[in-house]
């Protein structure tokens, strides 16, 4: 058995590398295992390359259902590498369970030319006891080159 200890945070990493394709295509989604119950406390995402024209739109789902009530999670404007967050989540705070799944997931992507390489973190805080009173963050990552 895997134990994970002393830790209160874990950071989810989920890409979808390559030519972003929607969900009917395998490669349009990736998924991880939550390791302790808790709550998805922040998420941050960010494209490669931008794809033109139209927007992308990326889902994350916990055991194959939305974690929002309506839309998609992250949404990428053309040109853009940096996601716009959807506000309406199901819950907020998301809640998981030792066990579950999120996963990652392209519905539509852009029409032009497809947006390249997709990552998001997803950070789970552990709960030790009570319930959680903070709403989920989101933020935008900055390149410096």
């Amino acid at each position: 058995m895997i134990r994970i200890k002393n830790l209160n945070e874990y950071v989810v990493e989920l890409q979808i590398s390559g030519t972003q394709t929607t969900n009917s295509a395998p490669t349009a989604r990736c998924s991880a295992i939550v390791p302790f119950a808790g709550r998805i406390s922040a998420v941050i995402g960010r494209l490669g390359v931008a794809g033109v024209t139209g927007a992308q739109a990326t889902d994350l789902q916990v055991n194959g259902v939305s974690i929002m009530a309506s839309g998609t999670l992250l949404s990428y404007a053309t040109t853009s590498v940096v996601p716009t967050y959807a506000s309406t989540l199901t819950a907020n705070p998301t809640l998981v369970a030792k066990g579950d799944v999120l996963t990652l997931i392209n519905s539509t992507i852009h029409s032009g030319t497809a947006a390249i390489d997709q990552c998001v973190y997803v950070t789970i805080e552990k709960q030790k006891s009570g319930s959680f009173a903070d709403v989920l963050q989101t933020d935008t990552v900055d390149v410096v080159g």
